[in-house]
């Protein structure tokens, strides 16, 4: 009976240790894309500097420039919250918390880091900050206990 139990605890730590790949995959794509696209808009603010065509040069640049601004915040972003996502706890949690898997008997959340819902196995995942207020109604919550958002009610049913 023990090695069973070790075996569904070693189970569900994959489960939760693919929710947390799958979170770094996407958010290394993100980044990837945002590297490239900063690139493309620096390599444009750049061709634009050696126009000589006036007014309607000055514009082309500054709205390169602003588009590379606006690149550089959303690479910036994605950094931070990949750093963020690097330092949730891995190991399994018997509470609600950053960095546990939850499952209710509504749907299965990730409170780790904002990024929307992902899909594993044929499952989704919600992938939850914990500053939400979602997560902010789960923290703390153990298996059994119910929580109450948006005139829903919720019964959290397993946490790894």
């Amino acid at each position: 009976m023990q090695g069973f139990r070790t075996f569904l605890i070693q189970m569900e730590l994959m489960d939760k240790s693919a929710v947390y790949d799958a979170c770094v995959k996407q958010l290394s794509e993100q980044i990837a894309e945002a590297m490239k696209a900063t690139q493309d808009a620096q390599e444009s603010v750049f061709s634009n500097s050696k126009s000589s065509a006036g007014d309607k040069h000055e514009t082309g640049r500054a709205m390169a420039q602003i588009e590379l601004e606006k690149l550089s915040n959303n690479l910036l972003q994605s950094k931070q919250v990949l750093s963020a996502l690097q330092q949730v706890k891995k190991g399994k949690s018997d509470v609600v918390e950053r960095g546990a898997l939850c499952e209710t008997d509504l749907a299965c959340f990730y409170v780790a880091v904002s990024l929307g819902m992902i899909s594993l196995g044929g499952k989704s995942v919600f992938c939850l900050s914990p500053a939400a207020p979602l997560a902010q109604a789960m923290l703390g919550l153990i298996v059994g206990e119910s929580f109450e958002i948006n005139g829903k009610k919720q019964t959290i049913k397993a946490i790894y």
